[in-house]
């Protein structure tokens, strides 16, 4: 049996050697939104991300990147002629998105990497905000009794340019699970999911 975990072990050492993989840093900033059913009237908020993460080169420009990634996400919903109900809902989770990727060689120095595939994300944090022309309270996010879904899960898609070992570009993710739990108190409404975009820079290794 040890002989079968050591013979196992080298393979895995060996294959990491010769695929020359490419761990990375990397963190940006843009804006986050609702997408889908329902998010009609919400806005933008700001949005960040950071994390880190690997390349491994599979066959000739392809390749595969799992990361793992702490990343804001959100909505503002501001006060309306109906109602004078101002919402501004802040998101942090822990992101796992696991990407196929593409890259081509622009000129000795200059690549360009494609890289999409799907994400897997656990709420940790945030805080909800809800202002009126009388109360003004604020709560975690996921704490406690919150309707908020934990987890969510959806499309990643990077387009990237690197510089030797920098690169920087853009990333979106467009989530497909809602973010609130249904509830027969609101007519078992369908709420919308995240979006985010931003401007991406990173360090190879």
């Amino acid at each position: 049996m040890k002989r079968i975990l050591l013979i196992a072990v080298a393979a895995v050492v060996s294959m990491t050697a010769s695929a020359q993989v490419r761990p990375f840093i990397q963190a940006g900033i843009g804006g986050s939104e609702f997408w889908l059913q329902n998010a009609e009237g919400t806005e933008a908020r700001l949005a960040y991300h950071a994390g880190v993460g690997v390349e491994i080169p599979v066959k000739n420009q392809f390749g595969v990147q799992p990361s793992l990634m702490l990343v804001s996400k959100g909505a503002n919903a501001p006060a309306s002629k109906n109602d004078n109900i101002e919402t501004n809902i802040h998101l942090v989770y822990l992101e796992m998105p696991l990407d196929v990727t593409y890259r081509a060689a622009i000129s000795d120095n200059w690549q360009v990497k494609v890289a999409a595939g799907p994400y897997f994300a656990y709420g940790i944090g945030g805080d909800t905000e809800v202002k009126t022309t009388r109360r003004h309270t604020t709560n975690g996010s996921f704490s406690g009794e919150s309707p908020m879904r934990r987890f969510d899960a959806g499309l990643n898609v990077q387009v990237l340019f690197e510089y030797k070992r920098v690169f920087m570009g853009m990333n979106w993710d467009m989530g497909f699970i809602p973010i609130h739990k249904k509830e027969p108190a609101l007519n078992n409404k369908t709420f919308p999911c995240n979006s985010t975009g931003a401007l991406t820079v990173g360090l190879i290794m």
